[in-house]
């Protein structure tokens, strides 16, 4: 009715439902509540972010500048736009507007995501430092770029008319300019693209919308000889002289495509070829340093431990090279089922207790919950902690430890891997992620090492809806975690878990 006075609970229903991040923080930067939004731009749950500090998130070269900061020493209602740091790694700018209440002990706080914003501002910059070049100089650089540029390029106006057609796109599609120049720019597409094309350009036309992806995507090109080919293109709009301008920047993938065949044959020659007898080798080269024959020269024996090593590395880049192929293809499956953490996690460090041995590494429990449930294809949460524990204890000093331990948030657990070893470089965070990345390369020579580890773990990880991410200071350590939901209840408080006796440290 008319005049009836809100319920508690829908200001709360209001404020969980806000795109915008909403906070009610303290005035040293504790979460007292946050709304939803937070999970989806900066990757924390709410319940995760009461257990921090506003300032944790913060992007390092901002720290000084922060909300926080500004709040220690303004009054009333303040306006901050800092960075910060998505539980990925990647950076995004959230624009502040707060309120500080010093009687309450109390911030108000809300902010949007305008990473994207500043993005397409500084290119406008971009553009609009450009087109105040002096214009009889600017087109000679254009002219000059056009003539020089290796990708083929291509402009057309808002009818499909082609009005530029560079030398690349030349050798690319086998017309001369004089051939294309006033033609529509679906010459050049083979069917079905041709036929729908000039209809996609009236529906960009009237309703300013383009299709989704259509920049930095592959499409079909067609030759004058009537050969179709893989293009990768890009296009962007231009308004010239009132005009509206279509460009299009065109990458030929023919070689790329027969390089990519040719990797997948190698791949599948390594799989078949090299996997199977070089498992044997190692299992041959096993037996004879540990097995039951007679007792070796040491001379012999340390040439069989070299031998060993070098096979047991060239495995695991042959099993990386393989899990890398299946991921680009689609081929990994998962089968998932419901799995105990600590059991799971004492698997792990019994799998990992020799690798550490050989490095003189200590494996240790941190607090575990016992009765806690995650459902995970277990292969691949195994090959998971393996990669991190390795990790781990490959960048360790001599007679260091590393900790396995696990903790519930609300409904997640995070799964953490702690050395105190040599840390991240901050030059090298962005890219830790992505393949074939090291630090140093001649420190990944020592330490071994594919580069394609952390890569592969992410993959794994995002596939059994869970995310990655890590803390490290130089000098100091790393922290590696793993965010997975919980599907059995924690009944019991955590504890240590100890693992089993090793008979060789008795």
């Amino acid at each position: 009715m008319m005049g009836e006075e809100p319920r508690a609970n829908d200001f709360e229903r209001l404020f969980d439902r806000s795109v915008e991040l909403l906070a009610l923080l303290t005035l040293d930067g504790r979460f007292v509540h946050a709304n939803a939004a937070w999970r989806t731009v900066l990757g924390f749950a709410p319940e995760v972010l009461r257990e921090k500090r506003l300032s944790e998130l913060v992007h390092e070269e901002d720290r000084s500048t922060s909300l926080i900061e500004r709040a220690q020493t303004a009054e009333g209602v303040i306006e901050v736009l800092d960075r910060y740091r998505h539980r990925d790694g990647s950076v995004r700018w959230l624009s502040w507007s707060a309120e500080i209440d010093r009687s309450a002990d109390r911030i108000y706080a809300s902010a949007r995501d305008v990473t994207e914003q500043l993005r397409v501002e500084r290119l406008q910059r971009e553009r609009d430092a450009l087109h105040r070049v002096d214009l009889h100089d600017s087109e000679a650089r254009h002219r000059a770029i056009l003539e020089a540029a290796i990708d083929g390029i291509i402009t057309i106006d808002e009818f499909g008319t082609i009005e530029a057609f560079n030398p690349a796109a030349q050798r690319l599609f086998g017309y001369m300019k004089s051939e294309v120049i006033g033609q529509n720019v679906s010459l050049l597409m083979p069917s079905p693209d041709r036929e729908a094309h000039d209809t996609y350009l009236l529906n960009y036309t009237v309703s300013g919308r383009s299709r989704p992806g259509l920049s930095g995507r592959e499409v079909q090109g067609l030759r004058k000889t009537g050969e179709v080919f893989p293009l990768e293109i890009a296009v962007s709009e231009i308004r010239h002289a009132g005009r509206r301008l279509f460009t299009g920047i065109l990458r030929d993938l023919t070689e790329r495509k027969k390089v990519e065949r040719l990797k997948d044959e190698f791949v599948s020659t390594v799989s078949h070829e090299l996997r199977t007898p070089l498992t044997s080798i190692r299992g041959a080269l096993s037996l004879l340093l540990h097995g039951t024959t007679p007792a070796l020269p040491e001379s012999a024996r340390s040439m069989l431990q070299i031998a060993f090593r070098n096979s047991e590395r060239l495995l695991r880049l042959i099993n990386d090279l393989l899990d890398v192929q299946k991921i680009e293809s689609g081929a990994l499956d998962f089968v998932l089922g419901r799995s105990n953490l600590a059991q799971l996690l004492e698997q792990a460090i019994e799998a990992n207790r020799s690798f550490a041995r050989q490095h003189d590494v200590q494996l240790e429990f941190g607090e575990v919950p016992r009765h806690v449930y995650i459902s995970i294809d277990q292969d691949r949460m195994l090959q998971v902690l393996t990669n991190l524990l390795s990790n781990a204890v490959k960048f360790s000093h001599t007679g260091g430890s590393v900790t396995l331990s696990a903790r519930v948030s609300g409904p997640e657990v995070r799964i953490s891997v702690t050395d105190n070893g040599v840390g991240i470089p901050p030059a090298f965070r962005d890219r830790i992620f992505t393949k074939f990345a090291q630090a140093d390369s001649s420190d990944a020579r020592r330490r071994g090492g594919t580069g394609l580890g952390l890569n592969i773990t992410r993959t794994l990880v995002e596939n059994m809806g869970g995310a990655i991410g890590f803390v490290s200071e130089v000098g100091q350590g790393t922290t590696f975690f793993v965010d997975l939901p919980v599907v059995g209840p924690p009944s019991l408080p955590p504890q240590s878990l100890r693992p089993p006796a090793d008979p060789e440290l008795r």
